[in-house]
């Protein structure tokens, strides 16, 4: 791999640290002792702001920007170029112009289902869309009075139930819920930041209060079930959100997650089997049949998977031993580990 691609990982690392930085100084009160902190509340909020740029914005996360990175030659000959249905990975150095088109249409396709729209706070709303992707989707909700949004939500509506989740205030039960039925209608990735963040706050609170790890590694085996529910889906949401946010330096002085859960593998799988089939059962119940992803939405998701293996090696691969379910994404997924070998190159 080049050393441009190196670069941009190195960048990667960096910018998260500095967000996750901001996140953690802004999370030293709790809202348990008075003080209510919308970092706690949501990913979206300002705290998190350097931290969502990154998730949203960085090469690695988008097929358009990282093949355009990755590509040595920046196209393949015509002779070396494959058809889309054959075996590939990287869309700009294996395919035709036109093929590499549809991979990133098929990108697009999925991040919609996803409900991967980014929303602007008041004070976001001048900044260029660039560090908001899908904006257009949640742009006529984020300015909605918080009732109607509330109430938009409340009857289904899929991208007034995506801003809320994002929205710094707000009763944070009723968010949790809306988040829930966001993971049965298939629009889980900021369900998914959501949910993970509010466990891990949960647990770092409850161990602040009374040192005991039984309640928060209970909230941390939550967190992590909907980190491999996502992983399962192909959503790299809420296992991005854990690595950031349950690093060493969230919980410093008090609770390190890898060292709770390391006799709790069969808790973390009870728990993933009943979070499993509740969604389906749900899904049942309304008549919902979940969308599957496309080549090019795997592909991308491949990539996904080796830059956050790639950024936390050791914690990636204690989790993938886990052995959550059959399929094992972490490691199995087609693409992973072209991916890591690019990503080990100079």
């Amino acid at each position: 791999m080049t050393n441009k691609l190196l670069l941009w990982s190195l960048v990667c690392v960096g910018l998260c640290l500095i967000g996750l930085i901001i996140f953690f100084d802004s999370n030293q009160v709790e809202e348990a002792e008075g003080i209510n902190n919308p970092a706690l509340e949501s990913l979206s909020s300002e705290s998190l702001a350097a931290y969502k740029a990154i998730e949203d914005t960085a090469p690695a996360t988008k097929l358009r920007a990282t093949t355009a990175v990755q590509a040595i030659p920046q196209q393949a000959s015509d002779k070396a170029r494959k058809s889309f249905d054959d075996a590939w990975c990287n869309a700009v150095k294996e395919l035709s112009p036109e093929d590499i088109i549809l991979a990133e249409s098929q990108v697009a396709d999925w991040d919609e289902y996803q409900g991967r729209a980014s929303m602007k706070s008041a004070s976001e709303i001048n900044l260029d869309d660039a560090n908001h992707p899908n904006n257009s989707f949640v742009v006529s909700y984020q300015e909605l009075p918080k009732a109607e949004l509330k109430e938009l939500a409340s009857a289904g509506d899929k991208w007034a139930m995506v801003t809320l989740v994002q929205e710094a205030y707000g009763d944070k039960e009723f968010k949790y819920q809306i988040a829930k039925q966001l993971l049965v209608e298939g629009a889980s990735y900021y369900a998914l930041e959501y949910l993970v963040i509010q466990e891990l706050s949960a647990a770092k609170s409850s161990y602040r209060r009374s040192g005991d790890t039984k309640e928060a590694t209970d909230h941390i085996i939550s967190a992590l079930t909907y980190a491999f529910w996502g992983v399962e889906n192909y959503n790299i949401a809420g296992l991005s959100t854990y690595l950031g946010v349950s690093s060493r330096g969230y919980f410093d002085g008090y609770i390190g997650p890898d060292v709770v859960l390391a006799h709790s593998s069969e808790l973390v799988k009870q728990r993933y089997n009943q979070l499993s089939t509740w969604v389906e059962s749900e899904r049942e119940i309304l008549g919902i049949t979940a969308s599957q992803p496309s080549k090019g939405a795997i592909n991308n998701f491949a990539l996904n998977v080796a830059i956050r293996r790639n950024m936390h090696p050791e914690r990636v691969e204690h989790l993938s031993e886990f052995n959550v379910t059959e399929n094992d994404r972490l490691s199995s997924t087609p693409c992973v580990s072209e991916f890591m070998v690019s990503l080990s190159q100079d």
